[in-house]
């Protein structure tokens, strides 16, 4: 299962050592094990001094930091001590890195959504210790720049080939960072869709490790990120307000479809416990919808569907809510995998 990270920034004006401090003690308290930051961001000041002091911070909290960093600077910059990993930027040649991969008492970290296959297997032809190399996707400030959750899959597939971890970025839904404040993923549709969805997504594509790449996040963020970290699929449902709390509790657990599935309605596996409810919102189904069928079902009452399709209404099936329909989260469900629902109002 995937590591949980943030990010934290030095030299910006949003961001003083104090806040970025109590930041890394606050996501340590809520289950947060690693940490990201860069030394060259071109609007930033260069605060190597207080990017030692957060070092210091996160190795006595037991927490890892990997810091993205271009030639340039790393020649200027003193040792940092107990580093994580270096993420190589721009100015590194193929024998840095390897000599790097060899030789540095840290992970070597590359660029994913850059690096060739060509240029990583000649890297390897050359001497690269894969066992000392992770990568991570970059994230996107400027909207519509972000990479496709295929392009993500794609190149996750290939390192994990290798061996070699693969991070990437979530934004913040409430802190953004300077200067467009616009979030800071490496999927573009994340930056629009639920942050329950989108860390199903990365779990869903093989994602070692996930980072919100915009700071601050909020308590209630990085606890969500931390309930994901469970194998089980996390389903996110928005219920109608005026849906009676017997619904609540029925929903709770987990489940598989069953086998037999079609393109129009997604069945889950008997609950156990098939309840009687009566006729409610018995209105047209559209794609997303959760069902569950009403006492005038006979013996189907109580059985929780799917909706693929728009269906037209049925007397007979309770329309009680909605998720987001993620195409590689049904492909998930559709190999049987466990999964639950998250339950919020809508």
């Amino acid at each position: 299962m995937y590591k949980a990270g943030i990010s934290i920034f030095n030299g910006l004006k949003d961001y003083n050592l104090e806040d970025n401090l109590a930041y890394i003690e606050r996501a340590k308290e809520n289950g947060i094990e690693m940490l990201f930051s860069s030394a060259h961001i071109q609007e930033a000041n260069r605060s190597y001094q207080d990017l030692q002091v957060c070092l210091e911070k996160a190795n006595q909290l037991g927490m890892k930091l990997s810091l993205d960093i271009s030639k340039p600077a790393y020649d200027k910059m003193d040792h940092l001590e107990n580093l994580y990993a270096l993420r190589l930027d721009y100015g590194f040649t193929d024998d840095d890195i390897v000599q790097l991969s060899q030789n540095a008492p840290f992970f070597i970290e590359l660029n994913a959504s850059t690096l060739s296959n060509r240029r990583f297997e000649d890297l390897m032809e050359k001497g690269l210790n894969p066992k000392r190399v992770r990568v991570s996707f970059n994230y996107y400030p400027k909207p519509y720049t972000g990479h496709s959750l295929p392009f993500c899959k794609e190149r996750t597939a290939y390192y994990h080939q290798y061996g070699i971890s693969v991070g990437a970025f979530l934004p913040s839904k409430v802190g953004h960072r300077p200067p467009l404040y616009q979030g800071l993923p490496s999927i573009e549709d994340h930056r629009f869709c639920s942050l329950d969805s989108a860390i199903e997504e990365l779990k869903a594509i093989g994602i070692d490790e996930i980072y919100f790449g915009d700071a601050y996040a909020s308590d209630k963020e990085l606890k969500q990120l931390i309930l994901h970290q469970i194998e089980t699929i996390l389903l996110p449902i928005q219920l109608n307000t005026e849906l009676p709390v017997l619904y609540r509790d029925y929903l709770k657990g987990v489940y598989r479809i069953r086998p037999d599935f079609n393109d129009r309605l997604l069945r889950i596996s008997a609950h156990g416990n098939c309840m009687s409810f009566p006729p409610f919102q018995t209105i047209d189904r559209k794609r997303g919808d959760i069902t569950i069928d009403n006492q005038d079902f006979l013996r189907y009452r109580g059985e929780i569907n799917l909706v693929l399709q728009p269906l037209p209404k049925d007397e007979r099936v309770n329309v009680v809510g909605h998720i987001e329909m993620s195409p590689i989260i049904l492909d998930e469900i559709q190999k049987q995998k466990p999964f639950a629902f998250i339950i919020s109002d809508r």
